[in-house]
């Protein structure tokens, strides 16, 4: 029997309230829709952490951050620590990672280097990408958009952006010829809707006029709460004001935009990868948006940023929703199982396929 191919997708910072079939909210996310109108959705899915590089940690290794080793941002998992791509890569699968990888110990742009685990011929760090931009526009991405006036003074348009430039890469992975004679799992790994928030100008004409309603979450005033909450919220103050409506264009924006590219992605498997390839879409966490009087994410275990949205579509296009709570921990037992890998004893986590 021929093992199946996975297609992994994953976005940094886009909880379930930023996802439409999850949230309800009109926010334009019609292709992560479509793909859980076509397979199965979970509904109560949770991040391992609400940290970037602890999250990251969990989902590509199998084992919690306590363990592997990274409790914070930039810090890597230990060397004798094997990850997803090592498994699959071990068991005659081709292997290739994507885009934001946030797990080697460096900073937010990562090294550029590929681990030998992954094809190094479509390795796309942060790192790399900045690699093909010139002086002045580095210097943009790092910290020159921070406003939709930026964004408009600067002409920014796809082809500037990451996220267009990992997509580039994926849709060429899946055209060649080779993709026919051996299975590949292929991480398609976003940094949008995380800032810096990069995308272009016509999506933010969108959201001009959107307020998110936080409804009785933006009246926390954090009494009962843990102290390092309150504190947390004196050093970044919430823009959330009485009325309970959070507004940020660009980060609305820049969720609608990376929707645009998964679907770029997703919709150029041929049909005849299309009926061995399990889809799986998920991102590492989300954000606070004023909620609870907080914003960003780190130390608390709200939905807001721990509830993150799950959908994987089968070859079959099984359509069901799951409610019974899950865990990232679970999604490498899981696909192991899928590709008779075998799962050895240090991983967790359980399948969460019946």
């Amino acid at each position: 029997m021929k093992r199946p191919n996975f297609l992994f997708i994953m976005t940094d910072t886009q909880a379930t309230n930023m996802v439409g079939c999850y949230s309800g909210k009109p926010l334009n996310t019609q292709n992560i829709d479509s793909l859980a109108a076509e397979g199965i959705r979970f509904n109560s899915a949770y991040t391992c952490s609400p940290v970037c590089t602890p999250a990251r940690a969990g989902l590509f290794t199998g084992i919690y951050a306590n363990q592997s080793g990274p409790w914070t941002n930039n810090v890597a998992p230990g060397k004798n620590i094997s990850t997803m791509g090592r498994y699959f890569k071990d068991a005659g699968y081709h292997t290739c990672y994507i885009g934001k990888w946030h797990l080697d110990g460096h900073d937010y742009f990562g090294t550029g280097e590929c681990p030998p685990e992954w094809d190094a011929d479509y390795w796309f760090d942060g790192a790399n990408y900045l690699s093909e931009l010139t002086e002045k526009e580095i210097s943009l991405w790092r910290n020159g958009l921070n406003s939709v006036e930026d964004l408009q003074a600067n002409h920014i348009d796809e082809t500037f952006t990451w996220a267009h430039r990992i997509s580039n890469r994926a849709v060429d992975f899946l055209q060649q010829p080779a993709r026919a004679e051996e299975p590949f799992l292929m991480v398609v790994s976003y940094d949008e809707p995380h800032h810096p928030f990069t995308c272009p100008v016509e999506y933010l004409e969108k959201y001009a006029d959107f307020y998110y309603d936080l409804g009785e979450k933006a009246q926390d005033d954090l009494a009962n709460k843990p102290e390092h909450h309150r504190l947390w919220a004196q050093a970044m103050p919430s823009p959330v004001g009485d009325d309970g409506l959070y507004h940020h264009p660009l980060y609305f924006a820049c969720n609608d935009f990376v929707d645009d590219q998964i679907g770029r992605v997703i919709n150029a498997l041929t049909p005849e990868q299309r009926e061995n390839t399990w889809v799986i879409y998920t991102s590492d966490h989300g954000e606070m948006m004023g909620a609870h009087k907080l914003i960003s994410k780190g130390a608390a275990m709200y939905d807001d940023i721990t509830r993150i949205p799950l959908i994987i579509r089968s070859p079959q296009g099984e359509r069901r929703q799951v409610d019974t709570p899950v865990s990232h921990i679970d999604l490498l037992p899981t696909m192991m199982a899928l590709a008779d890998i075998e799962k050895p004893e240090i991983l967790p986590g359980k399948i969460s396929l019946p």
